[in-house]
């Protein structure tokens, strides 16, 4: 899932509205990692301070809910808290590259959007600030938690 898969409400006047109209996703329908959802998701369409803040309780909250779906059994959920972590930081990483590839797209849209240059600085600067954020958080993961893996690999 990620921000072109959300279709969003228009009211009678053709503005999007903050509502959720329907999630569309079927070009790359797979099975996969809840994680790689949640990174794209989050990296994609959230500030930084607000993706922070969901990745501090994102992890817990969906193991407890699997936990939950197995009626409890915590030992039918075949990962812990910081496995999830980490297939999370995995993708995260392909996805805060990803936004510099984003950029040129993003800059297009937001000038057929709005006609005035103040508004377009100012949703240029959000989505730059927004890929900062990433490549900020990208730099303390190979740091700190992933330091393990690049060190392992050479990079």
């Amino acid at each position: 899932m990620h921000s072109g898969n959300l279709l969003w409400k228009i009211n009678k006047n053709g503005e999007i509205q903050n509502e959720l109209e329907a999630i569309v996703d079927w070009q790359i329908v797979h099975e996969g990692s809840q994680m790689a959802d949640l990174a794209r998701f989050l990296v994609h369409t959230a500030d930084g301070n607000i993706r922070r803040e969901a990745e501090t309780f994102a992890f817990d909250f969906y193991r407890e809910c699997l936990i939950k779906e197995f009626g409890g059994d915590s030992s039918k959920v075949p990962y812990n808290v910081e496995k999830l972590r980490k297939a999370y930081y995995y993708v995260f990483a392909l996805q805060a590259f990803f936004t510099l590839q984003l950029m040129p797209v993003f800059f297009t849209a937001v000038k057929h959007k709005y006609e005035s240059k103040d508004e377009q600085k100012a949703v240029y600067d959000k989505g730059i600030q927004k890929a900062l954020d990433a490549y900020n958080d990208l730099d303390r993961i190979y740091n700190e938690e992933m330091k393990d893996v690049f060190k392992k690999y050479g990079l």
